[in-house]
């Protein structure tokens, strides 16, 4: 978390409260909304899949969007801290947050188009 004081509007003090930046490691996409790129901040590599792994800031923008645009999928809070469940049709995925709150949407079973960054070069 970080705390940023800054001048409001009317020059009082107004202190915003939020998430550390995070650098993304590449981007990513529903193959059946093309219309967004979201943040990842890693990738999972399993059965030969790709899949991001993303804040809760960006599963939360990309849960809106998916189901403003798909009637037929719900998301209803869990009842562990942070657990999340995505009703589609007749299944229910479970999502749970993983080290630092990261969300591994590989448990959805969805098809992602992914775009990796190169690892940053660091002296």
């Amino acid at each position: 978390m970080v705390l940023h004081l800054h001048p409001g509007d009317h020059e009082e003090t107004v202190a915003t409260i939020g998430m550390q930046h995070v650098e993304p490691a590449g981007h990513f996409q529903p193959v059946d909304e093309a219309r967004t790129w979201w943040p990842a901040v890693a990738f999972d590599h399993t059965d030969g899949r790709i899949s991001p792994v993303v804040t809760a800031d960006t599963l939360d923008d990309l849960l809106s969007v998916l189901t403003a645009a798909h009637p037929g999928v719900d998301v209803t809070p869990g009842f562990l801290p942070g657990e999340i469940h995505l009703h589609n049709a007749d299944t229910v995925r479970h999502l749970l947050p993983a080290a630092h709150g990261r969300y591994h949407l590989a448990e959805l079973g969805w098809t992602w188009r992914c775009r990796q960054l190169p690892p940053s070069t660091q002296p």
